[in-house]
């Protein structure tokens, strides 16, 4: 699936390298996202490293997001939501509007959500454009919910500004990948929503050299289409764990992707053959998070601790604890093109990954990389390989290197700051060619 024949060429699906003479030439941007910090997820995440090192470049940097209340529905702690705020974090203005704050724990509460930052959202544009101010040079909208693509659509039209448009996600792969019917109305109408909005930006960001495939296959000029994959800043731990036990680490959301439930039997695998007891620690919230305290309750997953989602921060110490992360997707053709943030945060600390999933493109990375070990077979072969690798008395010795490994392949494709700066790059390129949309 790759793009190019070089990584340069990988990572931005063709577009030139960034050229750091750009940052003469200073850019006011409106980021429109609905997760931002001090969320914890990977939406967050991205748009939060990004606004702060566009910053750091000399870039004037608006985000126009939500109150902070994902993934349980609750505010956090020292907000009080209001129609409209403004906040600076980390020298970017940050503007907030009012959100239906659920916990999102089915599709009905997630389209409520969605569909409620659109509105409150336009609202706040139409009303409050004197606050927000209409001298923006582009619009970057970030979708995981494709409501906030088309937020950013409406803000590029009230401020007559090119729109980039960032698929962290394809909606409508994921549904038909968790079950729906590529025919069924909800797949039909999410292609048509993601697809036309696609259409109309000036520019294209995508996370996967497949995502771009798929647009392509949809109509969308490749052209146009640039992938820039998730990362993350180098935090490498100390050391590796020792001692007796051999532990794993599940962090992030759970799911109806990422097939959590499965990954207790590969822990089980990996510590009959290694003679070690087993620690699981799963981190972490979703619409899945059920069906894992469901599988908790059988009394064979003794070893495993389910513990709510945490800020980044307070994660950081667990990642020194892991020998490995687990990594986790189900085995559909339609995920072959996703690679889940938690590869990145993992290698970033110098954690190998225990990945359990299709063959695609995060198979390719791990597997690339030398950082970790890939399953994408059926169970029985996934538990072999877990016997062969853990029954070998250097397992200890192989997992520091791959560990090593890892945090190396992190800083050379794909650090934040460098990720931020391809960003950039199309950016530019939005507000200099093309026609208006």
């Amino acid at each position: 699936m790759r793009g190019g024949d070089t990584e340069s060429e990988w990572l931005t699906g063709g577009a030139a390298p960034y050229d750091s003479s750009m940052e003469d030439k200073s850019l006011n941007i409106l980021l429109v996202t609905q997760f931002y910090t001090p969320e914890h997820n990977a939406g967050a995440f991205r748009a939060a490293d990004h606004a702060r090192e566009w910053v750091a470049r000399g870039h004037r940097v608006t985000v126009l997001t939500g109150w902070p209340h994902y993934p349980k529905g609750e505010l956090f702690d020292g907000y009080s939501m209001t129609s409209f705020a403004e906040e600076s974090i980390d020298g970017v203005r940050v503007l907030r509007s009012r959100v239906v704050a659920r916990p999102l724990t089915s599709s009905i509460r997630r389209i409520q959500n969605g569909l409620g930052f659109l509105m409150f959202a336009v609202a706040n544009i139409l009303s409050k454009r004197n606050r927000i101010g209409d001298s923006f040079d582009v619009v970057v909208a970030s979708s995981g919910t494709i409501f906030a693509g088309w937020l950013g659509w409406a803000c590029a039209k009230t401020f007559k500004a090119p729109l980039v448009m960032e698929y962290r996600d394809l909606a409508f792969e994921q549904m038909v990948a968790t079950g729906s019917r590529p025919e069924g109305l909800g797949v039909r109408l999410m292609r048509l929503c993601e697809v036309s909005l696609a259409k109309r930006s000036r520019r294209v960001i995508v996370l996967t050299n497949g995502f771009r495939s798929i647009l392509a296959r949809e109509g969308v000029d490749p052209s146009i289409v640039a992938v820039v994959p998730n990362g993350a800043d180098p935090r490498p731990r100390k050391g590796c764990p020792m001692g007796e036990g051999l532990v794993f680490g599940y962090f992030g959301t759970m799911g109806i992707s990422q097939d959590v439930p499965s990954t207790l039997e590969l822990v089980v695998a990996a510590s009959e053959a290694s003679r070690q007891h087993a620690r699981y620690m799963l981190i972490g919230d979703g619409a899945a998070r059920e069906a894992v305290q469901a599988a908790l309750s059988d009394s064979s997953y003794a070893f495993a601790q389910l513990m709510d989602g945490i800020s980044q921060e307070e994660l950081e110490p667990y990642y020194g604890l892991c020998h490995m992360t687990v990594v986790s997707l189900k085995k559909s053709q339609r995920f072959e093109a996703t690679v889940p943030s938690k590869i990145f945060q993992s290698f970033a600390r110098g954690v190998p990954v225990l990945f359990s999933g299709p063959e695609g493109e995060a198979a390719r990375i791990i597997r690339d990389a030398g950082a970790g070990l890939v399953l994408t077979g059926t169970r029985e072969e996934d538990e072999e390989a877990l016997r062969r690798f853990f029954s070998n008395d250097t397992w200890h010795s192989d997992i520091e290197s791959m560990g090593a490994r890892a945090l190396e392949a992190l800083e050379k494709n794909y650090s934040r700051s460098m990720l931020a700066g391809r960003v950039l790059e199309v950016i530019a390129d939005a507000t200099e060619k093309g026609v208006s949309r």
